[in-house]
């Protein structure tokens, strides 16, 4: 084989190489777009349900939010009732104790001047039953006097 014909036969070769890379390269170009493609409308897809579902979840914690806040409002509320019921019992407890106080303070200072009284009372008790032995020891003398100034 001649040079000539060797250049040929290589060119002709090379050409068709080329031809092939082409095919080959557009061949890759498409396979690449439709698996880009492919990824693109799973990603979509893919986010699309990963935001369904956040905004779902979203969905259920404020619904859950919201019904925990409002059972939480019933129960202060309730406390708060609960809380005014005992402050107005205790203050009736705190006026019934000083009331009881101020019969206390006061049924004292009778049992002081009761006692005061008895004691003066003993006093006088004891002065006159003095008096009244001195009295009874001596009647049976005066009662022999007088037995004697009738007979």
């Amino acid at each position: 084989m001649s040079n000539e014909e060797l250049k040929e036969m290589l060119e002709g070769m090379h050409a068709e190489t080329q031809r092939s890379l082409e095919s080959l390269r557009v061949e890759m170009r498409q396979y690449t777009d439709e698996s880009n493609e492919k990824t693109r409308r799973h990603i979509d897809e893919s986010d699309e349900k990963t935001r369904r579902h956040i905004d779902e979840s979203t969905d259920e914690t404020r619904r859950y939010i919201d019904e925990s806040n409002a059972h939480l409002r019933q129960r202060v509320d309730a406390l708060g009732i609960v809380t005014d019921g005992l402050r107005s019992d205790i203050r009736l407890v705190a006026e019934g104790v000083d009331t009881a106080n101020q019969r206390i303070d006061r049924l004292d200072g009778r049992m002081e001047r009761l006692e005061h009284t008895v004691e003066q009372f003993k006093v006088e008790v004891r002065a006159e039953l003095k008096e009244v032995r001195s009295v009874v020891q001596g009647l049976p003398a005066r009662v022999e006097r007088l037995e004697r100034s009738v007979h």
